[in-house]
C-alpha cells in the first residue's frame, strides 16, 4: 500500500511542478496592462518588408463579421491573400486534449516543436519565450479541446506578439497535417516530429527582429 501511495504522491509532484510554470504565466500577463484580458492585446504582423501592428480585437471582429479595419484592409492588399482564406485559417479548429498538449509539450521533442515555432511567434526582441508558447496552446486546448490560431493569439501571455505572417502561410498546413497525424496519441516519435519540421528548419531565414 506505502508503494501505492508513494507513486501518487509522485504523480502528483510532478503534475503541481508542470502546472505551476503555466499558472504563474496566466498570473503574469494579467498584470502586463490594465486591460483585464487574457492574452495580446495587439498582434504586430511582419509580412516581407511590411510591418503594421493589429489590435486582437480588430481581428476578432474581422473573423466574425468579415469587416476590415482599415489596418487589416492595407495588409490584406499589400500582401494580396484571400481574405476568406485568412479568416478561414485563423479559425482552423484543431481537436487535441490538454493531456497531449502536457506530455508532448514537456517532451525534448516538443520543446524542440516550441523552438521553432518561436520563429513565427516572439517578443519585440525576437527571442521565443517557450513557457509562453506553451501556456497559450495550453489554456487554447483546455478550454474546448480545440486550438486555433486566433484562440492562440488571445491566449497568448504577453502585451505583443510579433507574427512572420509569410511563415505562418507557409507551415500552417505542415502543422495542421502533423497534429491530425499524431491524434490523440501520447507518445511523440522523433521522426514524425523532424518531418513536420522540415519545412521550417530547412526553409528558416534568419529571424530580423524590427
Amino acid at each position: 500500500m506505502s508503494t501505492v501511495i508513494q507513486s501518487i504522491q509522485q504523480q502528483v509532484s510532478q503534475w503541481m511542478a508542470r502546472a505551476c510554470p503555466l499558472v504563474c504565466a496566466g498570473v503574469a500577463s494579467l498584470c502586463l496592462g490594465s486591460s483585464a484580458a487574457l492574452g495580446a492585446e495587439r498582434v504586430v504582423l511582419k509580412y516581407g518588408p511590411v510591418s503594421r501592428s493589429v489590435p486582437v480585437e480588430d481581428l476578432v471582429e474581422f473573423v466574425e463579421t468579415g469587416e476590415e479595419s482599415p489596418i487589416i484592409r492595407f495588409i490584406l492588399d499589400v500582401s494580396n491573400a484571400d481574405p476568406e482564406q485568412i479568416r478561414e485559417l485563423l479559425t482552423y479548429n484543431i481537436g487535441v486534449n490538454v493531456l497531449f498538449v502536457d506530455r508532448v509539450f514537456y517532451s525534448l521533442p516538443g520543446e524542440y516543436v516550441l523552438f521553432e515555432l518561436g520563429f513565427l511567434f516572439s517578443t519585440r526582441s525576437g527571442k521565443a519565450n517557450i513557457q509562453a508558447l506553451r501556456s497559450a496552446i495550453t489554456l487554447s486546448a483546455s478550454d474546448d479541446g480545440q486550438i486555433s490560431l486566433l484562440e492562440f493569439l488571445q491566449n497568448y501571455p504577453t502585451e505583443g506578439l510579433y507574427v512572420d505572417g509569410q511563415r505562418v502561410q507557409r507551415v500552417a498546413n505542415d502543422a495542421i497535417a502533423f497534429v491530425e497525424r499524431i491524434g490523440v496519441r501520447l507518445e511523440l516519435p522523433i521522426a514524425i516530429v523532424k518531418d513536420f519540421l522540415s519545412s521550417v528548419v530547412c526553409d528558416c531565414e534568419e529571424f530580423e527582429s524590427p
